[in-house]
């Protein structure tokens, strides 16, 4: 008998250990499986520009990896990009050829440090001699911040954490359910 109980005793604390080491894995790689998120668009997103850009550059909030697509269509549907795209820590730019007034959509797409692919559209306004007006970057169309499968992971982990506590709890000598059980009463000598 007292080896099934030691048995039983040392796979609940085996079990606690890996739910626990496991539950920590996962807390310290969540944040490393973030996907990078659009910050500002030059020029801004919405913008109007009285002057020609020479460049369209987009800077997210963590580095990118190469290769990096960017793609810019004038206001009668063709590409004004030039060159190839250059991406340099967390800007990809690439030289554009801005010449009639109209609307120019920026697409992008690019991989971010931990390998998921990002897409993300901003457009400017370029009116030569018009009055310039100041536009910002909208998000990455994947959102920013904690992503509802990553809320749903974090609350799971936790979750089986602490069952695997409570039953670890429940199970050993002592414990919660069965406060006497494997506690073996002396009679006074």
């Amino acid at each position: 008998m007292p080896h099934s109980r030691l048995a039983a005793g040392l796979a609940a604390g085996l079990a606690a250990v890996l739910a626990i080491t496991g539950g920590l894995a996962g807390l310290v790689a969540a944040p490393a499986s973030a996907h990078a998120h659009l910050v500002r668009a030059v020029p801004g997103d919405g913008a109007t520009v009285t002057t020609a850009p020479a460049r369209v550059r987009l800077v997210f909030d963590e580095n990118m990896r190469t290769p990096a697509a960017l793609v810019v269509t004038g206001p009668s549907g063709t590409r004004v990009d030039q060159g190839t795209v250059r991406v340099l820590d967390n800007t990809a730019s690439v030289r554009v050829a801005v010449t009639a007034a109209g609307r120019y959509t920026v697409a992008i797409r690019v991989v971010s440090a931990d390998g998921h692919p990002v897409s993300a559209q901003t457009s400017f306004r370029f009116t030569p001699g018009g009055s310039a007006q100041p536009g910002s970057a909208q998000p990455a169309a994947d959102g920013g911040g904690f992503s509802q499968g990553r809320v749903i992971g974090i609350v799971a982990g936790a979750a089986l954490l602490a069952g695997l506590a409570l039953l670890t709890v429940r199970r050993l000598p002592g414990g919660l359910v069965n406060p006497t059980s494997g506690v073996r009463r002396r009679d006074p000598p």
